[in-house]
């Protein structure tokens, strides 16, 4: 798996080296009583009671700053007839409006994939879009109805939803749309190691100096292995009782927008592990602290999946993922959910965040 080139949370998250981030782990005090949503086999929804836009309004965003490049956009061409979609995806509208299809052959055009729900790059199928909004938000949401779509995710100025080819052209020339772009996709840290951070970060002198974590609430965030799977965190319940805590709180989503707290929508078999791999890590060197675990699909489901957790009392995220550059590299970015403003809200709520 490929690394991203890491962003820095300026004033929010930094690269500590891990073992000042061990003793936060096993000292940090519990902040909240709130009990923890233990796993079950049902389908039942987590708590939404609480406001997944918390800390996402426009004041909140730190220093005005324009977005930088979209990294993976491949598709060129030498008019830009949608300059508010971008090269790759008005040049797909374009395509779809003269019913064309674009290929490795198609002149003008270089090819590359788009992520959508059915992991399709030049189909019909619906393509997972994030929107910005600046002007007429009720105006396009009103427009995207009549159109059978709804958002999957609705932050006011900041839209996560899937639109088919042939309305992007339509969608496009809709006042009050600045910018729509393929939703982002990150990239998981791998280490060299799996699971020997105990040794490798001296975390017996911890332990045995009673320091365990005993009290501490963590919270591991990973991602699924694409915008359709349901994994991230694949052989975790074999592990519950031995390698993990018998009892594992999870946030975990079946797709954008749709979170459930059955551990099972995590843990697919023949998925993807990382995430299994960054949990039994961090409960080697805190072996008796409580788990919580989400594998959130976009921007907006990783907000939603913090907020989630702050509600239960997290101390400590552990986000072993990072994403391409966006904004202005200051640490800020004005879209909403971005995940530097998402690890903002949690540091600035108390969460201590490792990247």
């Amino acid at each position: 798996m490929r690394r991203s080139s890491t962003f820095a949370f300026k004033a929010v998250a930094v690269m500590w080296p891990l073992s000042p981030v061990l003793a936060l782990l096993l000292t940090v005090a519990a902040v909240s009583p709130v009990g923890a949503q233990t796993q079950g086999e049902g389908t039942s929804q987590p708590d939404d009671s609480f406001d997944v836009s918390e800390g996402l309004e426009p004041d909140s965003l730190g220093p005005e700053g324009s977005l930088g490049p979209d990294s993976g956009t491949t598709y060129t061409a030498a008019e830009v007839v949608y300059p508010n979609l971008g090269s790759q995806l008005s040049a797909l509208a374009v395509a779809t409006e003269e019913g064309n299809s674009l290929d490795a052959a198609s002149p003008g055009f270089e090819v590359g994939p788009i992520r959508s729900g059915s992991n399709s790059t030049l189909g019909g199928d619906p393509l997972l879009l994030t929107i910005q909004l600046d002007d007429n938000r009720d105006g396009v949401v009103e427009f995207l109805a009549r159109n059978g779509v709804s958002p999957s995710n609705d932050l006011g100025d900041y839209l996560e939803v899937y639109v088919p080819p042939s309305l992007l052209g339509p969608l496009a020339s809709q006042t009050g749309v600045s910018r729509v772009r393929e939703i982002p996709e990150p990239f998981k840290n791998r280490g060299q190691i799996a699971s020997q951070g105990v040794a490798l970060h001296s975390a017996i002198a911890w332990q045995s100096n009673g320091f365990t974590g005993d009290g501490v609430k963590i919270g591991v965030i990973d991602v699924a292995t694409t915008a359709t799977a349901r994994d991230g965190f694949t052989g975790l319940r074999t592990l519950m009782g031995t390698e993990l805590p018998s009892s594992v709180a999870g946030r975990c989503y079946t797709g954008v927008g749709q979170p459930t707290s059955n551990l099972a929508n995590c843990d697919i078999v023949g998925g993807d592990g990382h995430g299994t791999l960054v949990a039994e890590t961090v409960m080697d060197m805190a072996p008796d602290a409580e788990l919580y675990i989400s594998n959130p699909l976009s921007w907006a489901d990783l907000h939603s999946a913090v907020v989630w957790m702050h509600g239960q009392g997290v101390n400590v995220i552990v986000y072993s993922v990072s994403w391409n550059w966006h904004g202005p590299a200051n640490g800020t970015s004005p879209v909403n959910p971005s995940p530097l403003n998402t690890a903002k809200w949690a540091a600035d709520n108390g969460i201590v965040w490792v990247n």
